[in-house]
């Protein structure tokens, strides 16, 4: 028995070092200053590989990696004939000012140009720093009055509904047809628009994918998008460490944090151009998938091991 615990004590020890050879190795990509040091950060992760992501914490970590270069401008190649990303500000600053003269949308007060020192890291010259506000029709959140409750009509979600980071209407609220009837259209999120928590679970992106009426409650920011708005690549820059820190850092209170919509709105986003977006979404989703299976495969062995373990230990 002593034995077992022995091998025990050494399989945690040696996890433990992956650990945090792992965090350096990633630390050194995200941060390398050259191609060259970004290359032997890479190299050394791809030469230890299977020793690195023998550690299901560490694939966690290497989605997290994989969204930060993606948003960084590293992890796919520059195309030169790519038309810049401030051509794609301007289809979408077009499509905003057309809604504002039918009367869609309000006018909204300009943000100040992003300061160099709220930059936190360089981008491809073909690439734009822009507002989060830019990018969507408008950014704001739910009813900010207490609903009537029904026993059936409209889904009303909360936070609790959205955690998993997917639309879950099991066990959720009903509001009467009514209520969400007179809710202005900005609260009523469709298909194609984003959810983002903003209290307590803050800092979770919610792409809908369906057509289902509901409506959310004020903790929850609706990001409503136009037909220019970059979704696809903003649902991948809403999960990356850069958003999640910037949300951290703004966020309010003490018991529980609240990501203020004046806040979320000013949120800088590094936007690549639109044919460089595609290429961008395509390998996340293919790495993802990977991770996937990686993941996958590490919990079959582990089983196995465990399983050799039990009968190790009833053998004793």
């Amino acid at each position: 028995m002593e034995q077992v615990d022995r091998l025990e004590k050494l399989q945690i020890e040696r996890d433990r070092k992956r650990l945090i050879i792992h965090a350096a190795a990633s630390d050194r990509l995200l941060n390398s200053p050259d191609k060259n040091s970004f290359n032997d950060a890479w190299n050394f992760i791809q030469n230890n590989f299977n020793e690195l992501y023998s550690v299901k914490e560490n694939i966690s970590e290497l989605r997290k990696a994989i969204l930060q270069l993606a948003v960084m401008g590293k992890l796919v190649p520059q195309a030169p004939n790519d038309p810049p990303a401030s051509e794609l500000l301007k289809e979408i600053e077009a499509e905003k000012k057309r809604l504002i003269k039918e009367g869609n949308i309000k006018k909204q007060k300009p943000l100040p140009e992003i300061k160099l020192e709220e930059i936190p890291y360089q981008i491809p010259d073909n690439w734009k720093w822009t507002n989060l506000q830019e990018l969507f029709a408008v950014v704001t959140d739910g009813d900010h009055q207490a609903p009537p409750k029904t026993n059936k009509g409209i889904p009303f979600l909360v936070i609790g509904n959205l955690n998993s980071g997917n639309v879950t209407f099991e066990n959720c609220r009903f509001v009467p047809e009514s209520y969400y009837e007179a809710l202005d259209w900005s609260r009523k999120p469709k298909k194609g628009d984003i959810l983002y928590t903003v209290t307590g679970s803050y800092g979770i992106p919610i792409y809908i994918d369906g057509n289902q009426q509901f409506c959310v409650q004020r903790q929850v920011a609706i990001l409503k998008s136009v037909t220019f708005s970059p979704i696809e690549y903003l649902k991948h820059y809403l999960m990356s460490q850069s958003a999640f820190q910037y949300a951290t850092n703004i966020a309010t209170g003490i018991a529980q944090k609240t990501v203020p919509l004046t806040g979320l709105r000013k949120m800088p986003v590094s936007l690549p151009p639109l044919p460089e977006q595609h290429r961008i979404v395509a390998k996340v989703d293919r790495l993802m998938a990977l991770c996937d299976q990686l993941e996958a495969q590490l919990t079959k062995q582990t089983e196995k091991q465990t399983a050799l373990l039990n009968e190790v230990i009833a053998a004793i």
